[in-house]
């Protein structure tokens, strides 16, 4: 499109840079949708919606936790999933809908890797969660070598 405009075909370029929008469009629903796949694979729920239901079955098991993991993911879906799963045991705590949402929860396991397959064998999620827990003034624990952080919720 762009060397179209420089060539004086302006309409040709407005026909690039549209088609252009319409493919970016398209690589971006594809990959939302690629995304929920995959943490649909490495996890237990797929929706936030659902997640209530893996939360009280990990408060019967654990206690006070729930774990996610964010293998495969980007990091602004990472992103994305954390403050969903955070979002939830908010709402678990303030009891809103049913009684039986009154689960205390406190502790969140995010799985993120140790990023051995990634370039340079850096985790890319980790830093980047641990960048966005901080900002949101989260209090967390980093398990570089096990490959996840327990942020702490309060409740």
């Amino acid at each position: 499109a762009a060397q179209a405009w420089s060539n004086g075909s302006t309409a040709h370029a407005g026909i690039l840079s549209e088609d252009a929008r319409k493919f970016r469009k398209r690589r971006k629903l594809a990959r939302e949708r690629d995304a929920a796949y995959i943490f649909q694979q490495h996890n237990q729920y797929s929706t936030t919606s659902s997640l209530s239901a893996a939360a009280a079955a990990a408060a019967q098991e654990h206690g006070t936790s729930l774990q996610i993991d964010l293998h495969g993911l980007h990091q602004s879906e990472a992103i994305q999933r954390v403050h969903q799963a955070i979002q939830l045991f908010r709402s678990e705590r303030s009891g809103s809908g049913s009684p039986n949402k009154r689960l205390k929860l406190g502790r969140l396991d995010i799985v993120t890797g140790r990023g051995i397959h990634s370039n340079q064998r850096r985790s890319k999620l980790m830093p980047a969660v641990q960048r966005w827990l901080q900002q949101q003034n989260i209090s967390h624990e980093v398990y570089q070598s096990k490959g996840f952080i327990r942020a702490k919720i309060k409740l």
